[in-house]
């Protein structure tokens, strides 16, 4: 299976990974979560140990994390209940995602490990967020 991000594992585990994996070991498999941002970078947003459609809503719209989704996805709105509509396809394969869609890309958490993961949906918001507020305070001055 290819990589997402583009950086193959190299076949040797680093010791963040060794220690991911140690932390993962005898864990339920939890599946990857991506969806692809209107500027066309894919990243995670959750590790979901279900495929269920009804389980990964509610773990996209769970408090950790769905303040992101709404900053990054306009179409999302309230409760989370446009998060369907945002998502229209909920497409199954990662590498075809249009930008607004997510699914479950297949990569179980370990395999995004080794692989190379995603850059987390939070903290892309949040650099975002740090971008726009130094743009604002550059206008300003």
């Amino acid at each position: 299976m290819g990589t997402l991000n583009g950086t193959a594992g190299s076949g040797t585990l680093t010791e963040r990974q060794q220690k991911e994996m140690a932390r993962l070991y005898r864990r339920a498999t939890a599946y990857e979560v991506a969806a692809r941002l209107p500027d066309g970078r894919l990243v995670l947003c959750v590790y979901c140990h279900s495929k269920s459609h009804v389980r990964v809503f509610e773990a996209l719209t769970d408090d950790k994390r769905f303040w992101a989704v709404k900053a990054l996805f306009p179409a999302v709105q309230g409760n989370g209940s446009s998060l369907i509509m945002a998502f229209e396809k909920w497409n199954w394969s990662a590498e075809t995602l249009l930008p607004g869609e997510a699914a479950i890309t297949g990569r179980t958490h370990q395999q995004a490990i080794m692989e190379g993961e995603l850059p987390y949906i939070v903290t892309v918001a949040e650099e975002m967020a740090a971008e726009a507020a130094l743009a604002v305070k550059g206008v300003q001055s």
